[in-house]
């Protein structure tokens, strides 16, 4: 059933006010049809889902998860109760793009740790901005890229892809692709290199 416009609000959200009231409802409605647990958070198949249940024409991805989208008005007096309707699907989607986005992050950098431990030599990480097709950046540059892919990391979701992988570069140049030595402690507290083939006695 299509969505038809109540009067308008009294003023900013109100759950005591009609239109307020009309929205909740409208977006319960859409959750039930998605088959959600939540309405804030949705997925491809349930976003659709949710705007053919309310007849409304669902946005691509691209535009659910455009700046456009996230700095433009999310209601009245800007937008009417079917515009409202409509922002509110899209946010829910924009949040479920990063969502998936934030696990493809976490799984790839799960995946670029186990095939680089000791971070990447200049020949891999070459080869790897070219398999992605990124610009590989020099040297000179990494350490900087890297710190801030760090500060980044501390405020946003999902710091520059470039950064990333400069994260990754900036790791093997500081251990030379090796992994650190370290030292095992006797009893007689004598250190002993690991990987060493002669073991002291401390004597």
């Amino acid at each position: 059933m299509p969505l038809v416009e109540p009067p308008p609000p009294l003023g900013p959200y109100n759950p005591e006010d009609p239109f307020w009231q009309e929205v909740d409802a409208t977006m319960e409605r859409a959750r039930v049809a998605a088959g959600a647990r939540f309405i804030i958070t949705l997925n491809r198949e349930e976003y659709e889902r949710a705007c053919a249940e309310l007849e409304l024409s669902p946005m691509t991805d691209e535009g659910c998860f455009s700046p456009e989208m996230r700095r433009g008005p999310s209601g009245p007096p800007d937008l009417n109760f079917v515009e409202t309707i409509s922002w509110r699907l899209a946010q829910a989607r924009h949040n479920g793009i990063t969502r998936e986005l934030r696990e493809e992050r976490r799984q790839l950098s799960e995946e670029l740790a186990r095939r680089f431990p000791h971070g990447m030599s200049r020949r891999h990480y070459e080869e790897y901005c070219a398999d992605v097709g990124i610009q590989p950046a020099p040297d000179e540059a990494i350490r900087g890229m890297a710190a801030e892919y760090l500060a980044r990391e501390e405020i946003e979701d999902l710091p520059d892809f470039n950064l990333f992988v400069a994260n990754f570069r900036d790791k093997g140049i500081r251990t030379g692709g090796k992994a650190p030595i370290t030292y095992h402690y006797r009893y007689t507290g004598t250190p002993d290199v690991q990987g060493d083939a002669q073991q002291g006695t401390g004597q």
